[in-house]
């Protein structure tokens, strides 16, 4: 399943895995952390010096310590204040057993590979159909 990620780092489309071992245990309960990652997948399918798009597959642990698999498309923030992104499109899948894990992790990878080939490729359209402005000064 993984191996279908990385085969969509081809081309014009770019990114790649981030680990992060050190969030192998779930977080305290009491934690202020509303998420806690473990392994993120990032598929940039645009960028340009004003503008991103990405599609990301995230397993995390959330709030309260639920681990969780997500999957999203994410764009540009041109609000007035910068929130940095918006997702536009967001697939979550709770795990309690290790069987949730893996179907969880499956369907999110079909998800994101869903959207990279079916597009759109580029973010203004995503924009305009969540109702975000569609350029920074809107």
């Amino acid at each position: 399943m993984g191996s279908e990620l990385d085969a969509l780092h081809s081309g014009e489309v770019r990114g790649g895995w981030n680990w992060f071992p050190e969030h192998a245990e779930p977080p305290p309960s009491d934690s202020s952390a509303s998420q806690s990652v473990l392994i993120e997948n990032i598929v940039s399918i645009y960028e340009s010096p004003m503008d991103w798009l990405n599609v990301t597959l995230v397993v995390a642990w959330s709030s309260p310590p639920d681990l969780l698999v997500n999957a999203s498309v994410e764009v540009a923030c041109w609000c007035s204040r910068d929130h940095g992104a918006h997702y536009v499109e967001d697939a979550r899948w709770p795990v309690t057993t290790a069987a949730d894990l893996l179907e969880a992790f499956a369907d999110a990878t079909s998800t994101v590979r869903q959207w990279v080939r079916d597009g759109p490729r580029e973010p203004s359209r995503w924009r305009r159909t969540a109702g975000l402005p569609d350029s920074p000064d809107s």
